[in-house]
């Protein structure tokens, strides 16, 4: 299982991040190929950070042919992830997109590649939230109003839900939210990234 958990995805100002995009991927950049999925920008006002993201993945090397958007409006599968050496879940509305994920049977495909080691899976905002047990702590950042869930519950391949863009002003805001909940919730700074090749862990700053 090969995860990376950014805050603020891979702008060239934190080029630690980028190194540690690079060193998860298998083969040659210019080879790999990329699910880049902006569903969580679909409730968004402004969406300028999607394509912000996008040309990032060309900037570290990933050709622009070999990016493909991947909307979650339709049935995905197993099979359909397989076509990628990286799935790239982007940020907006978590409520949104985990109803997305849902309703299109994304969670349970994207499980299994990573069980299987398929590729390689990115998360930025919204797409590092998701991993996560559950998404229910972000109600003071997100508007739950855009989206209709019986629950909150994440994909759960990690552990650790992680907070991002977090800032000191917040720290209160965080405690409480983690009194609220049984899992650890930890804070992501922008320039913050977690890496997770099989079972080894390394906070990236």
């Amino acid at each position: 299982m090969r995860l990376l958990l950014t805050s603020c995805g891979l702008p060239a100002r934190f080029p630690r991040v980028r190194e540690a995009f690079l060193a998860l991927i298998k083969k040659s950049v210019g080879e790999i190929r990329v699910a880049f999925i902006p569903t969580a920008s679909d409730v968004e006002t402004d969406r300028t950070f999607s394509q912000i993201d996008r040309k990032e993945l060309e900037e570290v090397g990933v050709r622009g042919e070999h990016i493909h958007d991947l909307f979650l409006d339709h049935a995905i599968t197993l099979e359909d992830l397989r076509q990628y050496d990286v799935v790239y879940v982007d940020g907006g509305n978590t409520f949104y997109l985990l109803q997305k994920v849902r309703e299109s049977g994304f969670d349970a495909a994207i499980a299994a590649y990573l069980r299987e080691d398929a590729g390689v899976y990115v998360g930025t905002s919204a797409g590092t939230c998701l991993a996560g047990p559950d998404i229910g702590f972000l109600d003071p950042w997100d508007d739950k109003t855009k989206a209709e869930l019986s629950d909150t519950r994440g994909l759960a391949v990690v552990p650790v839900a992680y907070s991002p863009h977090y800032v000191d002003e917040e720290a209160a805001l965080l405690q409480s939210c983690r009194e609220k909940v049984s899992h650890p919730i930890e804070p992501l700074r922008d320039g913050e990234a977690v890496m997770i090749d099989s079972s080894r862990t390394t906070m990236i700053q």
